[in-house]
């Protein structure tokens, strides 16, 4: 027996011996065909089996329930059994699972993923948005800063690889992520608990209560508190007073997480063709900060000793300048070993605080709170219409040591406050039988957000009077205004073959304020207007320092698209589909977040857009489940980081741009087999080929050492010079954030024990190859005098792999026991247990010769013991 959504949306039960034996041999055949041809991206289809038969999956990539085997896009689905058996507790795991697919942070409040080799970065941009949209529930999360919440109480998550600019909504160039949760259950009273003790003393607790409120409304209270503590000897010290590397003391922690999240849900179905569902959730996070270890790598110069007249305290400290980045996890931190540290309540001879108090909190908090409606009405005309509205408000405040030393080179505090409304109204008829199915709808978004960023260099450190600290601060509010309207439209054109065409119409206007000031004796606080020509260093004198201020800068501009897409559906068999994809994708424009003054403010990044070309093969049977995708896409005008001609006396400045093109080509695989009826494997990989082109000018303003040469005129420089040469061309490269292969493999065993318990073996096997985090840290940076002087201007060296992220193999174990009413359950599992590290980011340009060398890592073996009850 098979159950499957029909194209109309409706369950139907085909029977028959005859009929599974073709359904078997049609498929078997297409999956033997599939995997020798080894190439790879496709819809993800992570499910368990029981008893040789592999879980149904249902996706709602056209905004209406369907057979993932029905859906003519690639989706990587990872349903509520998987997510929980697997411990996918953060949005990492799920690319992890995902082909194709990468991740990086230095925290929570900033993700950066990608997608068939389109990455997605929005630098502490508060006008921008990832091209890979997360949605929850329907409502979009344009924030970035209040995405990677834990992950609990999920029905499951949908990866949409490509552009899901029609149905789904704007900015989403590159792909979806779509998480939804359970919902309130009318059947019955339920509910759960999970309890978890691991390793770095992890502590978690989950769970739900679902309860009935008569025959027409039903609440479920769902929770989840989980805390780890980062401090593990033997991976983070600081630098005692003595010089020599000790534990943690007075300094707050470093790497620690603590997350509380609590969501309330009301159902209500008062008839037929009405329902509703009502949710609020409150999540909280007070984590210890993330932590980059400053190393100077193996490859030779220049280390972090270069340049660094103006850090003495690191070239004074061997056990920094001696690291060679083969320690990852021992990094070195600021500590209350200092001056002005020893005596927080000194005050210089104005009567001035010489610092901050003896206990420092490299701290990040955030809130968030979430408010869902959404109302339904199915008709008995068959239409139906959906609306959801949502608001989200979140605030953060995060204080780091972004390069990782015992010396007080650089902190950085962010402060994030946004919130955003959106509504969307649809209307369709799917699972009304008709020879035509359609959807129509309406979205508007509004949303506000301010981000505030101060960078403090050299604040604590043994100064002598006076002591003012190097504060350089950026901020900016944007204000979003969008509306769209979009809809779809699918017939047969045979018995077999189905064709839809779908479209968006959207506008983004955006008004954006930037501001910026800085104060102190040293050289970051350069561009902001009052400092001196020539780039000289901003000095103190007298115990006063200059305070320089860019004042409320408004800007503001309105992009618009029309943006479709158009499908073809085959169904080769009973059990096999095939279908070719166009679709489009459009990311509207954005403001500079770093703006030091008028002229930079002034810069916009115009939009960018991506064309998709897609190929795939679906099958599904009750064993087995598989899809092969090939694609190819096109995104161009890329946004990036690039060092921008500013005015016309040779100034230039590092501000996000439109360079070029981004192409990228490959083949996807995701399928599962229950073998027997105790076994059941899964394979997804893919292959991708993605390149640079376009005539891209270089995204860092790199010039080619070998072609270096004076002439008059420079802006700064002694004697008039001007630095010239010949600009690296990066087309035909790869580019950052875009590995050449992803894969996963797993497999499970289920033992039925005597008493009608079982025990469930797991390993899995997952692998991404190396890749770089930015296009430009494939080259060395070398230091150019000019004219003897001390002036100095970086241009490119020889290509290296320096800054590269090495191919990473991690395996997963575990072993669970379920008693035989399924009520009690424990788990033995361990991550990671080869304990393959991961760079997860490089450290921010932060003065001459620390250009990228302070380095985050992940990767740490992870290993525990929980346990849950259902009732």
């Amino acid at each position: 027996m098979v159950e499957k959504l029909s194209k109309t949306g409706q369950l139907t039960i085909e029977k028959g011996e005859n009929h599974m034996q073709s359904q078997n041999k049609a498929g078997i055949a297409a999956l033997i065909i599939g995997v020798a041809g080894a190439t790879a991206p496709v819809a993800s289809v992570h499910a368990q089996s029981s008893a040789g038969i592999l879980e149904e999956i249902l996706v709602t990539s056209r905004r209406y329930e369907e057979s993932i085997s029905d859906a003519p896009v690639a989706v990587n689905v990872l349903s509520q059994s998987f997510i929980e058996n697997n411990r996918i507790d953060r949005q990492d795991d799920i690319f992890n699972y995902t082909p194709g697919a990468t991740y990086e942070s230095f925290s929570k409040l900033q993700p950066t993923a990608s997608l068939r080799g389109l990455t997605a970065p929005t630098p502490g941009n508060p006008s921008s948005e990832s091209s890979i949209q997360t949605v929850i529930d329907n409502v979009v999360v344009t924030k970035d800063f209040m995405k990677g919440t834990p992950l609990y109480d999920l029905s499951r998550t949908e990866v949409l690889r490509g552009p899901q600019g029609t149905a789904f909504g704007r900015n989403a160039s590159a792909g979806l992520l779509h998480f939804v949760t359970n919902r309130p259950d009318f059947d019955g009273t339920s509910g759960a608990v999970n309890a978890t003790l691991g390793s770095d003393e992890r502590r978690e607790i989950d769970g739900f209560f679902n309860l009935p409120i008569g025959d027409a409304a039903a609440i479920r209270l769902s929770f989840n508190h989980e805390e780890e503590d980062g401090q593990t000897d033997g991976f983070i010290f600081n630098e005692a007073a003595n010089g020599g590397a000790g534990a943690i003391q007075g300094i707050g922690g470093i790497d620690g997480e603590e997350n509380t999240s609590v969501r309330l849900q009301l159902g209500l179905a008062p008839s037929d063709t009405f329902s509703a569902n009502f949710k609020l959730e409150y999540s909280e996070d007070r984590d210890e900060s993330p932590i980059r270890e400053l190393c100077n790598p193996s490859f030779g110069p220049p280390g972090p000793t270069a340049g660094l007249s103006n850090f003495p305290e690191l070239v004074a400290n061997p056990e920094i300048t001696a690291n060679a980045c083969d320690t990852p996890f021992e990094a070195f931190i600021s500590e209350s070993n200092d001056t002005v540290q020893q005596n927080p309540d000194a005050l210089d001879p104005d009567g001035n605080s010489l610092g901050l108090p003896d206990n420092v909190d490299f701290e990040l908090n955030r809130e968030i709170f979430t408010a869902v409606a959404e109302l339904s009405w199915a008709l008995d005309s068959g239409i139906n219409i959906t609306s959801v509205t949502g608001f989200m408000d979140g605030d953060t405040d995060n204080l780091s040591d972004i390069v990782g030393t015992s010396a007080d080179v650089n902190f950085q505090q962010v402060i994030n406050d946004g919130d955003s409304f959106s509504t969307e109204l649809r209307v369709d008829n799917a699972g009304s039988g008709a020879d035509i199915q359609w959807l129509a709808g309406f979205y508007l978004l509004t949303d506000e957000e301010t981000r505030e960023e101060r960078l403090l260099f050299q604040q604590r450190d043994q100064r002598t009077f006076p002591f003012v600290p190097t504060t350089l601060f950026r901020g900016g509010t944007n204000e979003t205004d969008s509306w769209s309207v979009f809809g779809e439209v699918s017939f047969d054109l045979t018995d077999r073959l189905s064709i839809t065409y779908g479209g968006r119409y959207l506008e983004d206007d955006k008004d954006y304020v930037a501001r910026a000031s800085g104060e102190g004796f040293f050289g970051q606080i350069n561009g902001i207007p009052g400092t001196p020509a020539g780039g000289a260093p901003v000095t103190c004198g007298g115990g006063a320092c200059p305070l320089l201020t860019f004042d409320d800068f408004p800007i503001s501009d309105t992009w618009n698209a029309y943006i479709d897409k158009i499908s073809l559906d085959y169904e080769v068999s009973d059990t096999l589909n095939a279908y070719f994809l166009y679709s489009e994708g459009f990311k509207s424009g954005a403001f500079q977040p770093d703006a030091l003054n008028a002229d930079q403010a002034s810069v916009v990044t115009e939009p960018e857009r991506s064309e998709n070309f897609e190929i795939g093969f679906k099958a599904e049977s009750d064993s087995y489940r598989y899809a092969i995708t090939l694609f190819d896409i096109t995104l161009d005008d890329v946004q990036t980081v690039n060092q921008v001609a500013i005015g016309d006396a040779g100034a230039f400045a590092g501000l996000i741009s439109n360079v070029g093109e981004v192409s990228t080509t490959g083949i996807e695989f995701d399928g599962a087999i229950a073998a027997t009826d105790n076994l059941t494997l899964s394979l997804g990989f893919a292959l991708i080929n993605a390149r640079i082109g376009g005539d891209t000018p270089d995204p860092s303003g790199l010039l080619d050492a070998d072609t270096v040469d004076l002439d008059s005129g420079f802006a700064g420089a002694p004697n008039g010079d001007e630095l010239i040469g010949e600009a690296i061309s990066f087309d035909g490269l790869r580019p950052g954030g875009a590995p050449e292969w992803t894969f996963n493999i797993a497999a499970d065993y289920a033992i039925e024990l005597r008493g009608g318990s079982t025990l469930d073996l797991r390993v899995d096997l997952r692998g991404r190859d190396d890749v770089f985090f930015q296009t430009r840290d494939r080259f060395t940076s070398t230091q150019i005098t000019l004219n003897d002087d001390a002036t100095t201007v970086t241009v490119a060296d020889e290509a290296t792999d320096q800054l590269l992220r090495p191919n990473i193999t991690d395996v997963g174990a575990q072993a669970k026991w379920t008693s035989a009413n399924g009520n009690i359950a424990v788990t033995v599992w361990g991550k990671n247990l080869r304990e393959d590290v991961d760079t997860t980011n490089f450290s921010p340009f932060i003065g001459a010769g620390i250009n990228d060398f302070a380095v985050g890592f992940r990767g740490k073996r992870e290993y525990g013991l929980s346990a849950s009850y259902n009732f």
